[in-house]
């Protein structure tokens, strides 16, 4: 395992695969182990930024077997977080209009994240999305972790959490665990504070046994559905690429004429729109199989059948490739999200895509 002592910083650089205008988030203060950071269109192994690397709207974070990180965003956030192994995660800010409030937001792809606060600056809010699942800050630290089968586990150290799906709300209290099911239905026990790590052990353990009693069947459906979706999801994210120099540049320009931002809105809708509905699908069954074939044995594998076998070579073959296209979209939709298309010739408002 590569290890470095805690304190070293090395000057934030991006390479050019991103544009140097593209909005940071925050920083990856420190890691151990295997990271590797999605950009653009290349997937890369931390240790080739060093620890201060700063990270951009869109960009997918993931750590092996191995691997664990610390991230922080801007200071007009407040917050910070800690990655677990086996985790895949990214990060958005959007700011709002001239005193509204700037939204912060990870969205857990899979595995497990704590938030930490320090009392989340005036006018922010932070939250943690996986899947329908959305735990929102209303305390200053918590824990998130998925399961393989879709459930979420919210546990609260401190303060109070508004976990949310679309069957209601519950508030998560300190000592309180929530479980969300796929189903979306919630329930919650109490666990003293000093407790909750190993009650998330014992948690993912039992889900992870209940998979590893039949990987198989598990697993098939979404082999299935990712060689369904791939080759529709790539269409949409090649759509969507030749419009990225143009949104970079109107992003980052504060003297975008309202009639350009209208002119760019209407030639980017109909990629926009594909691209956002064919994302949400394909991302959830990436990282989904990808936590699943991280826990399958050769043995497992070798049960397969022989045309499921042939979709998980596809897989493994094409993981870096829609890792990297995941990525792309990420940040050009997070470009499109940066632009102000509310102000219209005259005054008029109208809501955004």
């Amino acid at each position: 395992m590569k290890t470095m002592s805690r304190g070293v910083v090395v000057t934030f650089m991006l390479f050019s695969v991103l544009s140097v205008s593209a909005q940071v988030v925050g920083n990856l203060d420190y890691f151990e182990g295997d990271v590797q950071i999605s950009r653009g269109d290349r997937v890369f192994d931390a240790w080739d930024f060093g620890f201060g690397e700063s990270l951009s709207q869109g960009e997918v974070v993931e750590t092996g077997a191995n691997g664990n990180a610390e991230f922080s965003f801007v200071d007009r956030v407040g917050a910070s977080v800690i990655i677990r192994s086996n985790t895949a995660y990214t990060v958005s800010l959007r700011d709002g209009d001239a005193g509204g409030e700037t939204e912060a937001r990870v969205d857990l792809l899979f595995g497990r994240v704590r938030v930490v606060t320090d009392g989340l600056r005036e006018n922010r809010s932070l939250n943690v999305r996986s899947g329908a699942v959305v735990a929102g800050v209303r305390g200053t630290e918590f824990d998130v972790m998925t399961s393989p089968d879709g459930a979420v586990l919210v546990g609260t150290r401190s303060g109070v959490v508004a976990t949310r799906t679309e069957r209601g709300e519950q508030l998560v209290r300190p000592g309180t665990v929530v479980e969300v099911l796929s189903s979306g239905v919630m329930s919650s026990v109490s666990i003293p504070v000093e407790r909750m790590d190993d009650y998330f052990d014992i948690w993912l353990d039992l889900r992870t046994q209940a998979f590893s009693a039949n990987p198989v069947l598990f697993i098939q459906p979404y082999l299935e559905r990712f060689d369904r979706l791939y080759g529709s999801f790539v269409s949409s994210a090649n759509r969507l690429l030749p419009f990225r120099e143009r949104l970079e540049e109107a992003a980052f320009r504060p003297d975008l004429q309202a009639s350009d931002a209208v002119n760019l809105r209407t030639q980017t809708a109909t990629a926009v729109v594909g691209a956002r509905g064919s994302l949400a699908q394909f991302e959830e069954t990436y990282f989904t199989l990808a936590q699943l074939v991280g826990l399958m044995s050769d043995s497992d594998k070798a049960a397969l059948s022989a045309s499921h076998r042939r979709l998980l070579d596809r897989f493994q073959r094409e993981r870096n490739n829609a890792l990297r296209a995941v990525a792309d979209t990420r940040y050009i939709l997070g470009l499109y999200d940066m632009m102000d298309f509310d102000i219209l010739p005259g005054g008029t408002r109208r809501q955004g895509l």
